[in-house]
């Protein structure tokens, strides 16, 4: 299988957080107001997280098709994070928990059994001070194995950084219908999977409606995300979806994203060149619960 089906998005969403909303109409007139709530110590949240990556594999030599198949990965995690520790208004430590962290593969229409993930019913602390690299230990503070601090790594990407919605949003009033442009820089931190898309090139958020969830005011965003891969100079991806935003804290509380993908290799021994194609589609969604510190 190509490493490309192998890896997924750094779900950040790392701060990501994420799930499919359905498209709502437009009322004229309506508004959401957007407030950040900055992070506190005791702060809990879950996060459902689904990805699901389907393609078309094509081996070519000398100009013909050898072989063609049918591929696909299903990854599937549900995580706890509890804050320990705030500096600047950041979280600087918490601890995470991967309740479920299971992961199936597919070929041709054969389904192999889920099977667990390294972090699969572990807990880890994870850290990040005035910028430093992201520390990630388990509860007894021994450092966990490369394969474990991989996948802790990419759903603990936003600790020790600020949040990028709240400075965009915090303050603004939208009305139903107006588009936002992201700006790059912001664009880039908020999706948090860089080496999976690329460059963001362009990010436009559309207020389609306010909404409560669970009892909170929400803003139901389309999004629309151009994207320069960094390993491709041609074509761009793009990538539409929808959030769902609080509008009292400015955090992610639901996304859904989907995504072209493709990738093209050349491999072989000089005389035995051929050529890997793939071509397919990635899915990605994220659902989240928050709960506040007790007072």
């Amino acid at each position: 299988m190509p490493d490309q089906l192998r890896e997924y998005p750094r779900e950040v969403l790392l701060s990501l957080w994420l799930c499919v909303t359905a498209a709502h109409a437009v009322v004229a007139g309506e508004t959401c107001r957007f407030q950040y709530r900055p992070p506190q110590v005791g702060d809990r949240g879950s996060q459902n997280v689904h990805l699901e990556m389907n393609m078309i594999v094509t081996l070519e030599q000398g100009g013909q098709v050898v072989q063609s198949s049918d591929r696909g990965v299903r990854k599937d995690q549900q995580r706890t994070l509890k804050v320990a520790a705030i500096e600047q208004g950041r979280v600087s430590e918490a601890e995470i928990t991967f309740d479920v962290a299971r992961e199936s593969s597919a070929r041709n229409g054969q389904v192999d059994p889920p099977r667990n993930q390294p972090v699969h019913g572990k807990a880890y602390v994870v850290s990040r001070r005035d910028g430093q690299p992201l520390r990630i230990t388990d509860l007894r503070g021994n450092e966990p194995p490369p394969e474990e601090k991989e996948i802790v790594a990419r759903a603990a990407a936003a600790i020790g950084r600020a949040n990028p919605l709240a400075e965009l949003l915090d303050g603004r009033t939208i009305a139903v219908g107006q588009r936002v442009e992201v700006p790059r820089r912001i664009a880039n931190e908020l999706l948090g999977f860089r080496e999976a898309i690329g460059d963001v090139q362009r990010f436009v958020l559309t207020l389609q409606n306010a909404r409560t969830r669970e009892g909170a005011p929400c803003a139901t965003f389309s999004a629309h995300i151009v994207a320069r891969p960094l390993d491709d100079p041609g074509e761009p991806l793009v990538i539409q979806g929808q959030m769902l935003i609080e509008q009292t804290t400015c955090r992610v509380a639901e996304l859904a994203v989907t995504c072209p993908v493709q990738f093209r290799e050349n491999r072989g021994p000089e005389g035995g060149h051929f050529t890997v194609y793939g071509r397919g589609a990635l899915q990605v969604t994220m659902r989240s619960r928050a709960g506040t510190a007790s007072r």
